[in-house]
């Protein structure tokens, strides 16, 4: 009996080993960690939306009259270093002074990086066709980043 007894533990054992070293070396067995549906959206469409963002400012320089520009800066958080900020200027509405739209996406840069929060200054520069805005609002994958008040030109 005793005999039986340790040939059957060591089966057991050996099994249980086997498959615990099967399990490791199947990649699809073991799942990467949960991830919040914003970090699965950002693999998704390659692009990154930071959590914190502060210090915008937005002017317009009227250095040559005849084509004056909208200037924006700001700051945002960024997971790693090395991302590309991508600008596209949206909708201008009908209030009186208008207020502008603009779209930022961030593009993480290729290969291997530190992961450490960054901050990053980000800037952009349009023409503008008027000299005064009401705001001008910041979006980032339809979530507004923030909402700069009473642009006007520049000095």
């Amino acid at each position: 009996m005793p005999k039986r007894f340790h040939s059957l533990t060591f089966k057991v054992i050996s099994f249980l080993l086997i498959g615990g070293i099967l399990t490791a070396c199947n990649p699809q067995a073991n799942p990467p960690e949960a991830q919040s549906n914003e970090e699965q959206v950002t693999e998704t469409n390659n692009t990154f939306c930071p959590m914190e963002s502060r210090n915008w400012r937005a002017s317009i320089d009227r250095v040559a009259e005849d084509e004056p520009r909208l200037n924006i800066s700001g700051e945002v958080d960024l997971p790693t270093p090395g991302y590309k900020a991508e600008w596209q200027p949206g909708i201008l509405d009908r209030r009186n002074p208008p207020s502008q739209r603009i779209s930022i996406s961030f593009i993480p840069s290729e290969g291997v990086v530190a992961q450490v929060i960054t901050p990053t200054e980000v800037s952009f520069t349009m023409r503008s066709p008027i000299l005064k805005y009401s705001s001008v609002a910041i979006y980032c994958d339809d979530k507004l980043l923030t909402d700069i008040p009473d642009v006007i030109p520049s000095e």
